[in-house]
């Protein structure tokens, strides 16, 4: 009678442990906040809110992926000041909407995201710099990343593993 109960304890043993689910404790990395810090060619900082000295003071994002024309991108942008530089940034968290581009593999994915950023100066903001900006994500079972950033269509950041996804453009 034990040796039964042996054998009917190892094969509920076997069972379990075969239906355990490996991967549920598992997290998958995001890393996907973006800084932008807009400066002109002198190095001087060109994000000044409340600034009317040519300052861009007022920003809006809007998605151009979106079926909706021109629709704007509310949330996920925040503005900070870097802590080493004293450098005004927008910092895009997400909002956008993200197309997939290469799904060939199960265990690798390839997404976009697509917005024009409108840089407005001054206290009357009737001047504008409209300019795009093109965002290649990659996805694993492990990471979701930003891998490249575009602006008007010059390579502005590739990824570098550990480190921040900052970009500086100059105007």
């Amino acid at each position: 009678m034990k040796c039964r109960n042996l054998i009917a304890l190892f094969f509920i043993a076997l069972f379990f442990s075969a239906c355990r689910n490996s991967g549920g404790d598992e997290m998958q990395n995001i890393d996907q906040i973006l800084d932008f810090f807009i400066q002109d060619t002198n190095g001087n900082d060109l994000l000044i809110p409340n600034d009317s000295m040519g300052y861009y003071g007022r920003i809006e994002l809007f998605d151009l992926n979106d079926e909706r024309i021109n629709q704007p991108i509310s949330s996920g942008i925040t503005y900070g000041i870097d802590s080493t530089s004293s450098k005004n940034y927008i910092q895009y968290i997400a909002g956008a909407k993200r197309i997939l581009v290469d799904s060939s593999s199960p265990q690798n994915k390839t997404y976009q995201s697509d917005f024009m950023i409108t840089l407005k100066k001054g206290f009357s903001q009737a001047i504008a710099d409209s300019d795009t900006v093109h965002i290649v994500y990659t996805w694993t079972p492990d990471l979701f990343q930003v891998s490249q950033v575009k602006y008007n269509n010059d390579l502005v950041f590739s990824k570098i593993q550990g480190q921040k996804n900052k970009i500086v453009i100059t105007k």
